[in-house]
């Protein structure tokens, strides 16, 4: 049992460092291409792009 338990620790270290920064650069772009998509096709259309 202690031998996973440090694994696990030791695996959301680097699990929490990784994602971190990943997180954060598809943050912004996820609200700024998710207000263009929804205005889009709220005011001229999905199709009229």
């Amino acid at each position: 049992d202690e031998k996973p338990e440090t694994d696990a620790r030791e695996a959301d270290a680097p699990e929490t460092e990784a994602p971190a920064p990943e997180t954060e650069a598809p943050e912004t772009d996820a609200p700024e291409s998710s207000a263009k998509e929804k205005k889009r096709p709220d005011e001229d259309g999905p199709g009229k792009d």
